[in-house]
C-alpha cells in the first residue's frame, strides 16, 4: 500500500481478486474508508491532492438477528458522504444526515491520516 497526495490517500490492490482501489481517512468516523475503483466501482479522478469520488461512500451496520430473542436489529448507516461532488469541492468531504456514528455534518476538508494509525499491511503499489 501506498500513500500519495497532501492528504495520504492509499492506493492498494488485491492480486487475488485482481481489484485495485484507495483508502481515505475519513474524520468523521476517525476510521478508514476504502472503496474498489476498478472497473464497474467507485470513479476516482486521479488527483491526489483534489480528490473527487463518486458515487457516495457509505458505510454501514448490517442488520441482525438476535439468537436467542430473535429480536430484529435493522441496518442502519454509520457514515455516509461524497467526496468532492455534490456539495463538495475536490479535496473536500460532505457528511450527509443519515451518518449515525459521528455528528459531522456538511462539508468540511478532507484531512490528513493522523500519525498513530500508520500503515497496515502490504508493499508499495506505486
Amino acid at each position: 500500500m501506498s500513500k500519495h497526495g497532501r492528504f495520504d490517500i492509499r492506493k492498494w490492490r488485491d492480486p487475488a481478486s485482481d481489484m485495485e482501489g484507495i483508502t481515505f481517512w475519513c474524520h468523521g468516523c476517525k476510521s478508514a474508508h476504502s472503496v474498489n475503483t476498478s472497473p464497474g466501482g467507485w470513479l476516482f479522478n486521479g488527483d491526489w491532492d483534489n480528490p473527487v469520488i463518486h458515487p457516495s461512500i457509505r458505510t454501514y451496520i448490517p442488520e441482525r438477528k438476535d439468537k436467542v430473542t430473535g429480536v430484529v436489529t435493522p441496518q442502519r448507516t454509520m457514515c455516509h458522504s461524497f467526496v468532492g461532488s455534490n456539495g463538495a469541492l475536490p479535496g473536500q468531504i460532505i457528511f450527509l444526515d443519515d451518518s449515525s456514528e459521528h455528528n459531522l455534518r456538511g462539508v468540511h476538508n478532507l484531512e490528513k491520516w493522523p500519525d498513530y494509525f500508520g500503515f497496515i499491511g502490504g508493499g508499495e503499489t506505486g
